[in-house]
């Protein structure tokens, strides 16, 4: 998608890129102080929004669509034909112009569209495109020919490197994965493009949200009298195309007409929800090679669980600008996903779907053996997980996905901390949703879960120093002895329940003993924060960060963790960036001495779709990223084989030092990571900075003026032998006898009683109706064990009302009442 880029913006680019180029010595210390550009992540009041929206699910609300879709589908009944009605072919030549009515988003307010009436031409023709230009937006700073014949080209005859057929271009690759659109109003087989100054109140002062491009079906109605009459993709040229301060490029706008032609022919069958229409056509545009969003959300545990949400999975949060974006990239995870299991073909085949929601998606996998509840949940594990060479189910071939990797669980447990079991804890699950939870270094893990309908589980172990996990099914219990790093419970909730509630809730017990493993997270930074870009290889420039550890600890890297700029072009181009691990060597003399990098140990590589706005943390191999105590090491950032990428890190203030203070005085946060001793006099005294820059081609390194240092840090496993390595405490059994209430109360179908007892007594579980009729016994056991017990009870054979149930246990009696609903 477009990302704005500002003129002052490009000229401290320049100017950045112009003083790192001559800092060719260690004594030639860069100076990032005269970018003057920095934002820190969220703030709101620095913060640049400028963001695409995509607005033809809403359009296809309007009353004008609707009765279009109508017309179609009544013709397609008596015709019996695919393709509607097939009226002449109609033709134009390069230069011709036209006049078409253009949607006014600003004007229109309710459900009657405002149209503005705009002159266009001609200006480039396919075989299956035509580019038609708004007049008043050609010309050398707006559209230019150059500018038109890249997009020709791009529609026509190719694609990129990664895309599903590069020999293609965006609409042929779409027709063989979606299928052909409609052809009500000429039969010319073109897709016409209209570039032209979309009115949606965006403007650069302000910027926000801006229409990026959109399909308007009532254009399919020869009858309407704002009909435009054919297949067309309308594109904003400002600023999707060009800004002010910036030339017209086609590609901005690529990957939006590859969104909306999916649209297009979905229009044709219109069978999808929403959720699912905006999933094919961000699949769409990752098939034809376009970046991915970034999946935010899979560091928010609440979003991946989805709660009490009332369309679970398909939820669509239109009101909502942030939280529409965390649906945008779930529907696209999830069909990029189901593309990776039935394949691009047979996923693109979803958009013709005869039914919606989960009857659509198994249109498609039972043809490959696959059924829902098994897609669903893997979709889950291949997210921790993410590595096909432990199993083709759980990970990613897509070139935008290969470093994807969600790791906040919503749940932790760490040995070190957490000694005791955990017992009968309830976990809430929106449908379609998933909860992770997590053990860190621990023995012999029991885990017992409740079985609960609709909700699976796997869980995935990594044995200490393994570097693969192993990966199993978890029915109810499971016994795991040995030492693990890491246990990861991944549970799903695949379906609705009979009562069609969305959420559904399980128990979960666990017992575990402690290892002496433990986990430290290394900054090197203060908090406050300049920007400085990292710039991708070229001919005549590279730039590599590189930031010093110094590890206290013999152990193994899990991960590294850096920040970016929070605003929309600090991610810039199709990059990959390298992280490095390596060994550190000295570098100059005096006062100049540095130390830099110098012998790899690891690295790893992360694509731009995979990096966050804010704070990335990137999982590494821990038998490979190892280090040994009180020595150095480097972690270098760069961007491999991108010119034109361009990230935006961020730097603190700078190290305090005698002759760089903190607003007068020295800062505590500086005093303690920098090792500050203010009776020292001598400039070499002073901890020498962290944070290095190599410039150029050449094999020098530098450090920045103030030495400022780069947002960035490790974590770091390694063995404390202050813990006592002995088992947790008893199961926390209750202290007294006790009936809880029913939950949920009211209850559709099924529902939860919960109660505790004390001692080894005779336990009875009844369920009476208002009568004092016994319906069902529950539990009848004559020696039942002290503990805390979870009783499902399913009402679904029971008519609406009221119900009591009763718990004796000894001389323990207690009535509650529960309120069944349908």
């Amino acid at each position: 998608m477009t990302k704005i880029c500002t003129g002052l913006l490009l000229f401290f680019s320049l100017l950045l890129t112009c003083n790192l180029a001559t800092a060719q010595s260690a004594n030639e210390k860069v100076d990032i102080s005269s970018t003057g550009i920095w934002v820190a992540p969220g703030d709101g009041q620095e913060r640049e929004k400028n963001f695409p929206v995509h607005v033809s699910h809403l359009l296809r609300e309007q009353p004008e669509a609707q009765e279009t879709l109508r017309k179609y589908n009544e013709l397609e009944r008596r015709y019996k034909l695919g393709y509607g009605v097939q009226s002449v072919e109609t033709t134009a030549d390069i230069g011709d112009t036209i006049t078409i009515n253009l949607y006014n988003f600003e004007k229109t307010e309710g459900r009657n569209p405002i149209f503005d009436k705009v002159d266009m031409k001609l200006m480039a023709a396919g075989n299956l495109s035509e580019i038609w230009v708004e007049i008043d937006e050609l010309g050398p700073e707006k559209i230019t020919q150059k500018s038109i014949d890249l997009m020709l080209k791009a529609l026509e005859d190719e694609t990129s490197e990664r895309s599903i057929n590069p020999g293609n271009g965006i609409i042929e690759n779409n027709r063989m994965l979606f299928g052909d659109p409609p052809d009500m109003v000429d039969n010319s087989g073109k897709v016409k493009v209209y570039l032209a100054n979309i009115q949606d109140g965006w403007n650069s002062e302000d910027g926000g949200g801006y229409t990026a491009g959109f399909f308007y079906p009532a254009d399919q109605d020869p009858s309407n009298p704002n009909s435009n009459e054919g297949n067309i993709i309308y594109i904003n040229t400002y600023p999707e195309v060009y800004t002010d301060d910036r030339q017209a490029d086609p590609q901005n706008s690529l990957s939006t007409i590859a969104h909306e032609y999916q649209h297009l022919v979905h229009w044709r069958y219109n069978k999808l929800n929403i959720f699912q229409n905006e999933g094919q056509s961000e699949l769409a545009e990752i098939l034809n090679g376009f970046d991915a969003r970034p999946m935010a959300f899979l560091d928010d545990p609440e979003e991946i669980n989805g709660g009490e949400n009332t369309t679970g999975l398909f939820r669509w949060r239109t009101d909502d600008a942030d939280e529409v974006l965390k649906d945008y990239q779930r529907a696209g995870l999830l069909h990029s996903y189901l593309s990776e299991r039935v394949g691009p073909y047979n996923a693109g085949r979803l958009t013709q779907a005869p039914r919606e929601g989960r009857r659509g998606y198994e249109s498609v996998l039972t043809g490959e053996g696959i059924a829902w509840e098994d897609f669903l949940t893997e979709f889950y594990v291949a997210n921790w997980v993410n590595d096909k060479n432990i199993d083709k189910r759980f990970g990613y071939d897509l070139p935008q996905f290969r470093n994807l990797q969600a790791s906040n669980a919503g749940i932790t447990f760490n040995s070190s901390t957490d000694t005791d079991w955990v017992r009968n804890q309830k976990v809430t699950i929106g449908y379609g949703g998933a909860s992770y939870a997590n053990w860190f270094g621990l023995r012999n893990l029991e885990v017992e879960v409740s079985k609960t309908e609709g909700i699976f589980h796997y869980l995935i172990s990594r044995e200490q120093r393994d570097s693969k996990p192993s990966i199993m099914p978890l029915n109810d219990y499971i016994k795991l002895n040995g030492t693990y790093e890491l246990i990861t419970l991944v549970s799903v909730n695949t379906a609705r329940t009979s009562s069609r509630a969305n959420s559904q809730t399980f128990g979960l017990t666990a017992n575990w003993d402690r290892t002496n493993l433990a986990e430290k997270e290394y900054l090197y930074y203060t908090d406050v924060r300049f920007l400085t870009p990292l710039i991708g290889e070229s001919d005549t420039n590279e730039t590599v960060y590189s930031l010093r550890i110094t590890p206290e600890y013999d152990g193994n890297i899990n991960s590294v963790f850096f920040n970016i700029n929070d605003r929309a072009e600090s991610i810039t181009g199709e990059g990959t960036l390298r992280i490095t691990l390596l060994t550190s060597q000295s570098y100059g003399v005096g006062k100049d001495e540095i130390r830099i990098p110098a012998d790899t140990i690891a690295y790893n590589d992360v694509a731009f779709s995979n990096i966050n706005r804010g704070e990335t943390h990137v999982s590494v191999d821990v038998t490979a990223w190892a280090v040994n105590k009180d020595e150095d090491y480097h972690v270098t950032f760069d961007i491999i084989e991108a010119p034109e990428a361009r990230l935006e890190f961020l730097l603190d203030s700078g190290i305090c030092s005698k002759y760089n203070d903190f607003d007068g005085e020295t800062s505590p946060v500086c005093q303690e990571r920098y090792n500050y001793q203010e009776e020292d006099e001598e400039y070499s005294n002073f901890y020498p900075p962290r944070t290095v820059i190599n410039v150029g081609n050449q094999p020098n390194w530098t450090f920045y003026n103030d030495r400022h240092n780069i947002l960035a840090g490790i974590n770091l496993l390694y063995p404390d032998d202050s813990i006592d390595d002995q088992k947790g405490s008893d199961p926390p059994y209750a202290d007294t006898f006790e009936l809880e209430q029913n939950f949920p109360n009211p209850f559709q179908a099924g529902t939860t009683i919960r109660y505790n007892i004390v001692d080894d007594v005779p336990v009875k579980l009844e369920i009476f109706d208002v009568l004092g009729r016994k319906v069902q016994t529950l539990v009848d056991d004559s020696n039942q064990e002290p503990g805390s017990y979870d009783i499902e009870f399913d009402g679904s054979s029971l008519s609406s009302g009221i119900y009591l149930y009763r718990l004796r246990a000894g001389d323990f009696v207690k009535t509650a009442k529960m309120t069944l609903t349908k």
